[in-house]
């Protein structure tokens, strides 16, 4: 009987572990706390790492909802400044402009040629402040645009509960697979053992040469050897479903129950459900619509935008005015005071930079929407090598099970001829060492029928062994 070439299951979890099979399991072993699949599966929920990150992002996309809505509230600012500058302008007075900045001086004269290029004192202190009138749809996009960046977030976090939730499921029927060889190959080295004793007594009796007995000990030794291999595979099973669930804990062991396998949908369902409830393809979506709201916020801000303001302030200039009375101080200190209202339209009638901006965004949209179709493509591949792989594993199980109850039947002739005499120790040999194969296949085959079911769940967007209180 060679296991290393028997199991199947090790290509997902225990190869690694038949490397060092060979070292025999330390005797002071720890308890290994056992968990049910769904408790396996609520514990990751809460505690897997990956998991959490996509919490925190879906929680920040939910705070940038918040941010749009806060264009509408009014802003107060104060300033004060200090400068110097030159005096020979019109009393002309300007609110100052986000679109075109117009340096404010005034009340001095009119100075024709070079003028007075010596720098005079001016201070300033103001409140003032804006209110939104209208900004021609902006706030509305920007608000598409974090409902959809939201919608992405959460269909991400989605798919990474299901990329988890699937390795718990391997992991879990993986320790319930290794638990069933270990146990394989103790009933096939108790069996041997029983054999070898009785080979024993024969030859002790002069009944049987010594040659058999020695055959009977080189079996016995292989069947430890099998068993270690057995054991160090489940040690690598727990301790995979442990990194799984999230959990610090060394090893986790999964509880003997049986998991009751969901009924197998028809292939045109499948698809037909993993197209609509893909987070892959809803997330691919959301990048799409968040894409041609960043499309929309870039064309809005080339529309007029529309603000209230007022303001109060206190300002002198060391310039001598063109009449009245000259500032106090000379200008160091903001005495006279002034107050305005009004109402600002702001439009960006052209900009070359703006309109490239929106060239680009557009362009990106296209390249997203034929992501979209790949994935959606993908989807359906996905979803019929998994349905195939599910229709082959639950064919052949009938098959299996029935050539393992041939393979007891032939071993417990085998044995009952041994014990007449009437068998020789290679009948028996062959017997058991089919017997075994048989138990690893079975164990295997539900292996392979639960994992695929798992996966096909995977493709299909479905929890199928998890409670609602295990999914996200």
């Amino acid at each position: 009987m060679r296991w290393k070439n028997l199991v199947p299951v090790s290509a997902v979890v225990l190869l690694p572990a038949l490397a060092w099979a060979q070292v025999p399991p330390s005797p002071a072993v720890p308890a290994v706390e056992s968990v049910t699949l769904d408790q396996a599966l609520a514990f990751a929920r809460t505690h897997h790492v990956d998991l959490a990150v996509v919490k925190a992002r879906v929680a920040a996309a939910r705070a940038d909802l918040d941010v749009p809505g806060t264009r509408w509230q009014p802003t107060v600012g104060a300033t004060g400044q200090l400068f110097g500058y030159t005096a020979n302008n019109t009393t002309a007075s300007y609110v100052g402009s986000p679109v075109v900045d117009v340096a404010r001086i005034s009340s001095t004269r009119t100075v024709s040629g070079a003028g007075n290029l010596a720098p005079e004192p001016a201070t300033l202190l103001a409140v003032g402040a804006r209110q939104l009138l209208y900004d021609g749809g902006l706030t509305a996009a920007e608000q598409t645009l974090a409902d959809a960046l939201l919608r992405s977030e959460t269909a991400t976090a989605r798919s990474a509960w299901l990329d988890v939730s699937l390795q718990v499921e391997e992991s879990w029927f993986a320790v319930q697979a290794a638990h069933r060889l270990l146990a394989a190959a103790q009933q096939a080295r108790t069996r041997q053992r029983a054999h070898r004793d009785l080979v024993a007594a024969y030859v002790a009796k002069k009944l049987r040469p010594m040659a058999d007995l020695t055959r009977e000990d080189a079996l016995l030794a292989r069947y430890d050897v099998d068993v270690l291999q057995a054991d160090a595979g489940l040690t690598v099973t727990r301790a995979l479903l442990a990194a799984a669930m999230g959990t610090e804990a060394d090893q986790v062991d999964a509880v003997d129950s049986q998991v009751a396998l969901p009924p197998s949908p028809s292939l045109e369902l499948a698809v037909r459900r993993a197209i609509q409830q893909s987070p892959r393809l809803q997330a691919a979506a959301a990048r799409l619509d968040a894409q041609q709201a960043r499309t929309r916020v870039e064309e809005v801000k080339r529309h007029p935008e529309v603000h209230a303001t007022v303001g109060v302030s206190g300002q002198a200039g060391g310039a001598t005015p063109s009449s009245g009375a000259a500032a106090a101080l000379g200008g160091w200190l903001p005495e006279v005071p002034n107050w305005f209202a009004g109402v600002v339209l702001n439009w960006p009638i052209f900009d070359g930079h703006q309109n490239a901006i929106i060239a680009s965004s557009s362009a990106h949209e296209a390249v997203l929407g034929r992501e979209i179709e790949a994935l959606r493509e993908a989807r359906r591949v996905a979803v019929r090598r998994a349905w195939s792989d599910v229709q082959a594993a639950l064919q052949q199980l009938p098959a299996i099970q029935k050539a393992r109850d041939a393979a007891q039947l032939n071993a417990t002739q085998a044995d009952a001829r041994l014990r007449a005499g009437l068998a020789n120790g290679l009948e028996v040999v062959d017997a058991e060492t089919r017997l075994a194969e048989a138990d690893i296949l079975i164990a295997t085959a539900d292996f392979r029928a639960a994992r695929a079911r798992a996966v096909l769940a995977r493709t299909m967007a479905e929890d199928w062994y998890g409670s609602e209180a295990s999914a996200p």
